[in-house]
């Protein structure tokens, strides 16, 4: 586990964030950074559409209003 929380730290995916005192050798706690990766959120109910792009902590990065269409392709274009 070691070596693959070490890739991953290597990556920038975890960090480490504090340090716990117990019985025997200390524990580092490991998170997510939240900004390794995002979530783009869009809802097709509304018009205009309302757009989102959100880190993995869910705190919204930005946000855009597309024209509601019914042809995937017009969707796909405005999304791109």
């Amino acid at each position: 586990m070691s070596g693959i929380a070490r890739e991953l730290i290597d990556r920038g995916v975890l960090h480490e964030t504090e340090t716990v005192y117990g019985q025997g050798r200390p524990s580092v706690l490991l998170d997510l950074k939240p900004e390794c990766a995002f979530f783009i959120g869009i809802s097709l109910l509304e018009d205009p559409a309302p757009m989102i792009l959100s880190d993995l902590n869910g705190n919204i990065i930005a946000r855009q209003q597309l024209p509601y269409s019914r042809d995937p392709k017009v969707i796909a274009n405005a999304i791109a």
